[in-house]
């Protein structure tokens, strides 16, 4: 800035400061007083329940096999129990947090949610176990259907809604830092303890906690709306949901990135194996240092997503899972496969928190939860088909370079799918028809 010195007609420069606000800052703020409590509630909830199940994922298996003398089919029979259970009830759920509002189905999920975990460690039987199994399915379906939709809720406030995509990826980069935590801590508290039973009743018991916050912590946002006739006739027509060309754009999003999950889940240990002779440890290292990715990825996806739209960063996020599959399909030794995973990683990293925007975004306010259910459906459904169709495949074709090829190319055309059909504005108070007063 110009400016004259009295008296002697001299002219000096001085400089003007202007401190900008950091993204996550300004987000945090929008969020009005009475519900910040809420979010950071919700937000340690999600942490703490992703690390205790990503405790006991390392240990699960061999523990349900050798508690029960399975046969690899039984094993995948147990584990696949909580996605029947969440596939069967995701749209209900979804439906009761609509009607009764989100508080009850997030704490009374968790409830049940807890006590199929502590189950899992006390089973001496096969149908105990899959008592326990489905129990927690079921949970986790109320649990996420009432959670889901608070959070949309809280986005779909006016102040916040053009922060909605740096929250749920702040939200995410937590997520993403406990499961960089949990399988490692699993583990070692495996070896430690001498025993699975304990962790399972610590998960259990750090389960019933986050119920408990959640019933005396967090506000409703949403009071639900009461049950009429054409509601009740309603029931048993989610799908119907889908002559939405929005939400089709969405659950094909959620439907790939599950996919892409499930995939690097079930296959990508046998491409490490087969690369570079990886043992479960050295697998593990790979998949935490890839889910760091995400604590970077998930506020630098939802910023740029509520700067530049959501099909400008899911896009491109899906094309570069795309672009990591198939390079994970062609490398020749352990370096190529480490660059692939991690370019893996990174798409996945961009594209996740943006989805979940976009999801919240489509889903229409007198029927949020009941619409984000049907996104979760197609991921649940996603992991539940993909591990043995593409264990086939790899079987089948003799290498399991052959589920990358199908991914690569199935994910880029999820990529178009989602580009035609989302919207590509972003969201405003002003013009988005979902905004809350």
């Amino acid at each position: 800035m110009l400016t004259r010195t009295a008296g002697l007609g001299l002219v000096r420069r001085q400089s003007t400061v202007v401190a900008q606000e950091s993204p996550l800052r300004a987000a945090f703020q929008s969020v009005p007083v009475e519900y910040r409590a809420g979010l950071g509630v919700v937000t340690v909830s999600n942490a703490l329940l992703n690390l205790g199940f990503g405790v006991v994922v390392p240990v699960l298996p061999a523990y349900v096999s050798g508690t029960l003398g399975l046969s690899a089919g039984g094993v995948g029979l147990v584990l696949a129990a909580p996605s029947l259970a969440r596939i069967s009830l995701n749209a209900a759920c979804g439906r009761l947090a609509d009607e009764r509002g989100r508080i009850p189905l997030m704490a009374g999920g968790e409830l049940l949610a807890a006590a199929g975990v502590a189950a899992t460690g006390l089973a001496t039987s096969l149908p105990a176990m899959l008592g326990a199994r489905l129990a927690i399915g079921a949970g986790g379906a109320a649990a996420a259907a009432g959670s889901a939709a608070w959070t949309a809720d809280l986005t779909a406030l006016r102040p916040v809604l053009p922060h909605r995509g740096i929250v749920l990826g702040a939200t995410s980069a937590v997520v993403s830092a406990a499961w960089v935590v949990g399988p490692a801590t699993g583990g070692l508290l495996s070896a430690s303890l001498g025993g699975a039973e304990p962790m399972f009743l610590g998960v259990g018991l750090g389960t019933a906690a986050c119920a408990t916050a959640y019933a005396l912590c967090v506000p409703e946002i949403s009071r639900g709306s009461e049950s009429t006739p054409e509601k009740r006739r309603s029931w048993g027509k989610s799908l119907a949901l889908l002559g939405d060309r929005a939400q089709r754009g969405s659950v094909a999003a959620n439907a790939a990135l599950a996919s892409n999950y499930a995939l690097a889940l079930s296959v990508l240990p046998l491409q490490c194996h087969a690369i570079m002779n990886a043992g479960p440890l050295e697998i593990g290292y790979l998949f935490s240092v890839v889910s760091a990715l995400g604590i970077v990825g998930g506020p630098l996806s939802g910023y740029l997503s509520d700067r530049f739209g959501r099909v400008a960063v899911i896009a491109p996020g899906l094309a570069i899972c795309s672009l990591g599959n198939a390079l994970l399909a062609v490398a020749p030794d352990a370096t190529s496969l480490v660059v692939a995973s991690f370019v893996w990683g990174s798409g996945e990293a961009l594209a996740a928190p943006a989805i979940a925007a976009a999801t919240a975004d489509v889903a229409p306010d007198h029927s949020r939860a009941e619409s984000l259910a049907l996104s979760r459906t197609a991921a649940d459904l996603s992991f539940l088909v993909v591990p043995p169709t593409m264990g086939l495949l790899a079987d089948f074709s003799g290498t399991p370079a052959a589920p990358f090829v199908f991914a690569s190319v199935a994910t880029a055309l999820a990529a178009c799918k989602t580009a035609k059909c989302l919207p590509t504005r972003r969201p405003s108070p002003d013009t988005a028809a979902f905004a809350d007063s």
